[in-house]
């Protein structure tokens, strides 16, 4: 299999795994890992992770856009991560 600008060559994308990551402080993204699927399931075995809450905080106007709260989301003895 070989990367080749838009394309795989030999294979079908559909039977592939193609991560792209995005370079910080740039719109620049670069493929991280491809690989062809096979015969393993790699979601078999994996932590299942839950959304509950995600904001946005607006810089410019300190205000804070909520995003999504799940309904069993509860604020009560949550710290103030990543918040100076």
């Amino acid at each position: 299999m070989e990367y080749s600008g838009d394309r795989l060559e030999g294979s079908d994308i559909s039977d592939t795994y193609l991560f792209i990551d995005k370079r910080s402080g740039s719109d620049d993204r670069y493929c991280k890992s491809v690989f062809a699927k096979g015969d393993r399931d790699y979601t078999c075995g994996q932590t299942k992770w839950t959304l509950l809450y995600k904001e946005k905080e607006h810089v410019s106007s300190n205000k804070v856009e909520i995003l999504y709260q799940h309904k069993s989301y509860r604020r009560e003895g949550v710290g103030e991560i990543g918040r100076n």
